[in-house]
């Protein structure tokens, strides 16, 4: 399965995900790498009374956290084949992980560079 129909079938069921990459190339099974949407989860806090609105403990919440499990499991039932791994590492938003380019307006993910800076929070979610 194409990492994004998997990276699109999370951010369509999961509103609070800013952006998804799928990791999956000669593994076992695919997983994802998310970022949180910071609107849509300040939101998300405001409306359900979370008071520490720092990137880390909103990552950590567990009402937040169960709202992204539900969203990659809608997920899951939506995409033909395959699963996307309800595992997730939460990780600070950072620049260089995805470029213009000329042909479109939409920014692409460089896979290479996330999988290569986010190598150990990958391997973590392989082995646990």
């Amino acid at each position: 399965m194409s990492p994004a129909n998997i990276e699109g079938a999370i951010k369509a069921s999961c509103p609070l995900v800013g952006s998804a990459v799928a990791i999956g190339d000669d593994r076992r099974y695919v997983v994802a790498l998310l970022t949180l949407d910071p609107d849509a989860v300040a939101a998300y806090a405001a409306a359900n009374g979370i008071a520490d609105t720092s990137p880390g403990a909103l990552a950590d919440d567990p009402h937040i956290r169960a709202a992204i499990e539900a969203g990659i499991g809608d997920a899951n039932s939506r995409l033909a084949a395959g699963r996307a791994d309800s595992r997730s590492s939460r990780s600070a938003r950072g620049s260089g992980s995805r470029a213009a380019t000329r042909s479109r307006r939409r920014l692409k993910l460089k896979r290479k560079l996330i999988a290569a800076k986010y190598a150990e929070q990958i391997e973590a979610l392989y082995s646990s």
